[in-house]
């Protein structure tokens, strides 16, 4: 990979409470996240593993490249 995907787009987030959640995910060639890839890794409220989903999914990315071509 020549350039790793980047954040270009990151939607606020809506809680109001504290708390933390890992999670993980592909970004696709279009600069989005590929639903099916969403991974939790840790949550420290069960309410925020819904919040994540949503927010990744709203999220928009520059693809990464390899040789000057977008890659997954």
């Amino acid at each position: 990979m020549d350039r790793p995907a980047r954040i270009a787009e990151q939607p606020a987030a809506r809680r109001r409470q504290p708390g933390q959640a890992a999670v993980q995910y592909v970004v696709g060639a279009d600069g989005r996240v590929e639903p099916e890839s969403f991974r939790v890794l840790f949550a420290s409220d069960p309410a925020l593993i819904a919040e994540s989903l949503t927010l990744a999914l709203a999220m928009r990315f520059e693809a990464a490249e390899r040789g000057g071509v977008r890659v997954r």
